[in-house]
């Protein structure tokens, strides 16, 4: 508070001052059973004032009606961080006036939170006023100032240089400051017959400008024989170097479920290729119309590309390759 000669630590009726008053809230209500914390069940009476951590300001009475003044107002400031916020006073239980300039003021009436609106907060502050100036029609008496709850508000101009500078994309880095560096890498999963080509995925952090791409990295096996592995970047460091490694390859579970290798990363190193290859196909496999429904698996033909060879074992005389189509219902699919 910023004019805290407005605030009295007695609560005298009349005497022009905010009266701090402060409450015992384990007095205010009590446990529906024995032994439970009155914080997560309590009986809830309507009529009781629950005050924030005990504390709340109270008004004088308001008997007569007068036209609000920053003189006489209760005036309230908090540093924040610099930008917009959505502003949220508590319900001061009966009509106060607010201005959040000290000119203009507003009503807002009793029965609700007061929302105050987005304020900017540029200079890292929220600032308004809060004054007793419209007696109550049904019941005179005073006005609470209890909370302020604040909501960053999203500023379109910084949301844009965040995006931007987000999609600046750092240049190309042509070679890292290692030529061969190593790590060691442990697969241990159960042994299962069916794992002979099981696919193994795995994150690498790499120290800034060590790797230039993801290419200039391999994976060995437990014999120092590079293992064929798709490299990604996930994620670089500003110079462009990679920051985050993720490999793709394959290990043998069927023989062992525990398996050693080693990544080896720089500017000596090249990626293990695959042995082969899959081609794309010339035209797509059309379904056809399975009748009746339910029948038995049927066959379509397709060629491969010229000079490629057939993605299954089997192929007819033309050299076209086969594929099993599953007739379910009215629909075929692969």
């Amino acid at each position: 508070m910023v004019n805290r000669a407005h605030i009295a630590r007695e609560d005298r009726d009349g005497d022009g001052k905010w009266a701090l008053i402060l409450v015992d809230l384990d007095d205010l209500s009590e446990p529906d059973q024995a032994g439970e914390d009155w914080r997560t069940s309590f009986r809830y009476r309507p009529n009781e004032i629950y005050w924030f951590d005990g504390a709340v300001l109270k008004s004088d009475s308001v008997s007569a009606h007068r036209p609000p003044a920053v003189t006489t107002a209760l005036h309230y400031r908090e540093r924040v961080r610099p930008g917009a916020y959505q502003v949220i006073m508590n319900d001061p239980g009966r009509a106060v006036a607010v201005s959040v300039d000290g000119k203009t003021w507003t009503r807002f009436a009793g029965g609700s939170e007061a929302e105050l609106g987005t304020l900017d907060a540029r200079n890292g502050a929220i600032e308004f006023w809060v004054d007793t100036a419209y007696p109550d029609p049904i019941s005179e008496g005073p006005v609470y100032f209890d909370y302020v709850r604040l909501y960053p508000v999203d500023d379109a101009s910084s949301v844009d240089r965040l995006f931007h500078a987000a999609l600046q994309r750092p240049g190309e880095l042509t070679r890292g400051s290692v030529d061969e560096q190593r790590v060691a890498l442990r697969i241990d999963v159960p042994r299962f017959a069916g794992g002979t080509h099981w696919p193994v995925r795995s994150g690498l952090p790499i120290p800034e400008g060590e790797l230039a791409t993801a290419e200039h990295a391999a994976v060995l096996d437990a014999r120092g024989t590079p293992v064929p592995s798709q490299n990604r970047t996930m994620a670089t460091w500003p110079d462009g170097s990679v920051k985050w490694l993720y490999l793709d390859f394959n290990h043998d579970l069927s023989t062992a479920g525990e398996g050693r290798h080693t990544v080896v990363y720089g500017n000596r190193v090249k990626r293990a290729e695959p042995a082969s290859r899959v081609r794309p196909l010339e035209r797509r496999v059309s379904a056809r119309r399975c009748d009746p429904p339910g029948a038995p698996l049927a066959e379509n033909r397709h060629h491969t590309p010229r000079g490629g060879k057939p993605l299954t074992g089997r192929h007819d005389a033309t050299g076209a390759a086969v594929v099993t189509v599953a007739c379910v219902g009215r629909r075929c699919v692969l």
